[in-house]
């Protein structure tokens, strides 16, 4: 709008020059003067009606009122260029606009008036470069140039809706994606948790009935029976806050919790299938971590490993597992990373739901390449 600001007195003064040659009588060479610069003017305010317009990122929408008035709005503004000369910039500006809508309506209106619009400037205005007649024959030429840059602009703009359409979908499918690996992961935690919470309470139940119903129990068998019974109530406390705002969607699996030795047999099953592996466990006392613990370390080491097979094929995967007690597990796992035609792709939600599982147990869980390894290293807290 500014450009045709600028320019449109230099076409107001060309048109002004021929004018002055043609030697109008007066009063029409005064009117005629006077009226060229308003209707400019009244075109190029009524430009911005007719040029197309939404409502920007994310729902790029366009205003259907606004879009019926553009058409009446762009065939006046084409009309004004053909009696005012201050008006063609304006008037070539709403055909490509009317164009670039790509509707054969709209397209045959914006060629129609422009056509009419250059016809009665070359009968009616002052002499111009060229006869009238060879503006006749050039006639639909120059209508062709802006409506085909106009359908060039609309296509491109389509083009680029839909690309911006597929990106927009292809990230809510990923959000969903990571979304139900999330959710998927606090289904396993609930999974997890129901076997060792359901065991510590069921020792409760048997200890707490010996107490009940027995009354031959000598006091230090009292003691102990009462012992067992805190120790179990305090782990179930323990596992339960391990599991707090995890959502249970599904019925729990009767499946035995993990232990530090189901990694060690882990790490053989990927053994058996070519992948060498070089795991420590260090820190490993008589004293078991708690279950959840142990499962958690389970968990994020199968994917690990799962991922590590996956994507380096063949090569040696290192793992670490060190135990302080009292305080969490530390997994590291570390192999080689391969250039893109030998590793097979991923989505990467396995990570997506491992940090979801730290997040909620109160650990970390950090992963990226590290110069030319991928590296894995996760903290468990003794107690979540």
């Amino acid at each position: 709008m500014v450009a045709f600001a600028v320019l449109m007195p230099v076409m107001l003064f060309v048109t002004w020059g021929l004018q002055l040659d043609e030697n109008l009588p007066e009063p029409w060479n005064s009117v005629l003067m006077l009226l060229n610069p308003a209707l400019g003017i009244v075109a190029l305010v009524l430009l911005p009606r007719v040029l197309y317009r939404d409502s920007g990122a994310p729902d790029w929408a366009v205003d259907p009122v606004r879009e019926r008035r553009a058409l009446g709005y762009g065939v006046v503004v084409v009309l004004l260029s053909g009696v005012s000369g201050s008006a063609l910039l304006p008037g070539v500006a709403a055909v490509v606009s009317l164009a670039t809508r790509r509707r054969a309506a709209w397209v045959a209106a914006a060629a129609g008036s422009f056509l009419g619009a250059v016809l009665v400037s070359a009968f009616t205005s002052p002499t111009s470069l060229v006869g009238r007649w060879e503006v006749v024959v050039m006639a639909p030429w120059i209508v062709a140039v802006p409506i085909v840059f106009g359908l060039y602009r609309g296509g491109r703009r389509e083009l680029l809706r839909s690309l911006r359409g597929e990106a927009d979908a292809a990230r809510r499918r990923q959000e969903a994606l990571e979304e139900r690996a999330r959710q998927e992961e606090r289904t396993e935690i609930a999974r997890e948790m129901h076997d060792t919470v359901s065991h510590r309470l069921a020792l409760v139940a048997l200890h707490a009935g010996a107490l009940e119903y027995r009354d031959d129990l000598t006091a230090e068998q009292v003691r102990e029976a009462a012992a067992v019974i805190r120790r179990g109530a305090q782990d179930a406390a323990d596992e339960l806050s391990a599991t707090l705002h995890v959502l249970r969607t599904e019925p729990a699996d009767a499946r035995p919790a993990a232990t530090l030795a189901d990694l060690d047999a882990l790490v053989e099953e990927v053994r058996a299938t070519g992948t060498p592996v070089a795991f420590t466990l260090r820190g490993a006392t008589d004293e078991a971590p708690p279950p959840a613990v142990a499962a958690h370390l389970y968990r994020v080491l199968r994917e690990a490993l799962t991922n590590a097979t996956k994507h380096a094929p063949g090569l040696e995967v290192t793992v670490e597992v060190d135990v302080i007690d009292g305080e969490g597990a530390r997994l590291r796992v570390s192999n080689p990373l391969v250039p893109s035609p030998v590793a097979a792709p991923g989505s990467r939600l396995g990570l997506v739901g491992l940090r979801e599982r730290m997040a909620l147990a109160g650990g970390r869980l950090e992963a990226g390449p590290s110069g030319d390894r991928f590296e894995l290293e996760a903290w468990v807290p003794w107690r979540g």
